[in-house]
């Protein structure tokens, strides 16, 4: 009988030790989506004008004007981006306007800026390449305004120009 006992109290002993092992368990899964952010503005220069008055510059023609732009970009998608311009021109009937970006003096904190002037038109043309994760950062650039009649036809001119920060 004491075996029984001894036996009847390992038996205990090993399942309550079975139960104390015994465990269970679940996982959580927690998930976090991140919309893309594409920001493009034009932060100095978005809106110049000049005159032209002088008799002399009026019948020399060929008139030209660089106007300082300064554009901030910031993209968090996880591709490379560009900025391309394009533009719009309104003249008076019979003249000519051209606008084009140039290369000297161009920096950009981000990507790759123009390695030569770029013509504008109203097609989009590569301003900048190679932008890829950026915050708020800026370009800096001349915007070149070209009317090469001579003498410069009498009217309002202008041009429109349409910065779009889009994948490369």
């Amino acid at each position: 009988m004491k075996n029984m006992i001894k036996k009847l109290a390992l038996i205990g002993t090993m399942a309550l030790g079975t139960l104390a092992l015994a465990q269970a368990s679940d996982t959580q899964t927690l998930s976090i989506n991140v919309d893309t952010l594409e920001e493009l503005v034009v932060v100095a220069g978005k809106t110049q004008s000049d005159s032209i008055t002088d008799p002399e510059v009026i019948k020399a023609g060929n008139y030209q004007k660089d106007f300082d732009t300064t554009l901030r970009f910031t993209t968090n998608a996880n591709a490379l981006r560009k900025v391309v311009a394009a533009a719009s021109f309104s003249a008076p009937q019979g003249a000519t306007l051209q606008a084009s970006i140039l290369a000297a003096g161009f920096s950009t904190q981000a990507g790759t800026g123009p390695t030569q002037d770029v013509t504008l038109s109203t097609s989009p043309a590569n301003l900048i390449t190679g932008i890829k994760n950026v915050s708020a950062k800026e370009a800096s650039f001349k915007v070149r305004v070209s009317i090469p009649d001579t003498p410069t036809i009498a009217g309002a001119y202008q041009v429109v120009i349409t910065y779009t920060l889009m994948a490369q």
